[in-house]
């Protein structure tokens, strides 16, 4: 078993309804990117699986065993728990490994789909966050002319280059021409690497700029870390308390209220200068969920 104390907290949780299935998905920020992990055990339970065979297979897999974290997952009922992950984009290597022959028949087309539908339904929930994933990655996304035109003269020239190639045996038929059609051939080749390297770097200075600005807005853009927890923990808390109330509210009618009313697609997307607006409009909440009895407001943020 992992160690709950080494489990990762996400920063963001996303539930998905696949096919009836209630699968989760979170978001980890994991030595300074964002990486999507989903738990494995309730899929298990959704396709018939016995976890504890499950769990040896992927702890024998040497791949997939340095993939695996800890993770805490919030659910509704009982509350957060550390639970094992594997990233997103080793979860259709963890399908295929499933012997479907060895389950219940019914449950073999379900297999199948879950081969062929999962990994696009759990990456679309959290499509909001590509963009910061790619940059993160190092992938500039740019309109910078002199790039687009750098690109361009490659694409002519690796045409050009093809084609002499497809034809390099008629073209050593032609004595006379060899000498000639080969040195054009060389030039084009050194101005390709030379406009590749440019390209490169051209690319890499407008992937630091872009990721230094990205870092800059970040902090300015979303609730700070500790913000982010303290959220968590008061989210907790009126969960816990308006069970008595006439309203029970879950995490999905409170994340949902808080997105709808601050127009964001996570609570840890609220500017970090409304996090005073956030506590109010969360206190109001539980407010409305426990007939007005509100606990003492406190500070939530420190």
């Amino acid at each position: 078993m992992m160690n709950e104390r080494t489990a990762l907290v996400p920063v963001d949780q996303r539930q998905v309804d696949f096919h009836g299935d209630d699968l989760v998905a979170v978001l980890v920020e994991e030595a300074g990117q964002h990486r999507i992990y989903v738990p494995l055990r309730p899929i298990c339970t959704y396709l018939g699986l016995n976890w504890s065979g499950q769990w040896e297979r992927t702890h024998n897999d040497d791949v997939l065993a340095e993939e695996l974290r800890s993770v805490w997952v919030t659910q509704t009922e009982r509350g957060a728990r550390a639970m094992e992950c594997l990233p997103l984009d080793f979860l259709s290597g963890w399908l295929f490994g499933v012997q479907a022959k060895r389950v219940k028949a019914e449950l073999q087309a379900k297999i199948k789909q879950y081969r062929r539908e999962c990994y696009r339904v759990l990456g679309n929930a959290f499509q909001g966050e590509a963009l910061t994933v790619v940059q993160q990655a190092g992938i500039a996304v740019t309109t910078d002319p002199r790039v687009v035109e750098i690109a361009a003269q490659i694409e002519t020239l690796t045409a050009q280059i093809t084609f002499l190639q497809e034809h390099m045996a008629a073209i050593l038929a032609a004595g006379e021409r060899i000498e000639r059609l080969s040195s054009q051939l060389e030039q084009a080749t050194g101005l390709l690497h030379t406009l590749i390297g440019g390209q490169e770097q051209l690319t890499a200075h407008q992937a630091t700029t872009d990721q230094r600005l990205a870092k800059i807005d970040a902090r300015t853009q979303q609730l700070s870390p500790a913000s982010q927890r303290q959220a968590q923990a008061f989210i907790d808390h009126m969960v816990k308390l308006s069970k008595r109330g006439p309203h029970p509210l879950d995490y999905s009618d409170i994340y949902g209220a808080v997105k709808r009313h601050f127009n964001v697609g996570s609570y840890s997307q609220v500017a970090d200068d409304r996090k005073d607006d956030l506590l109010q409009f969360l206190h109001q909440l539980l407010g409305q969920a426990t007939g007005g009895e509100l606990p003492e407001q406190g500070t939530l943020f420190g």
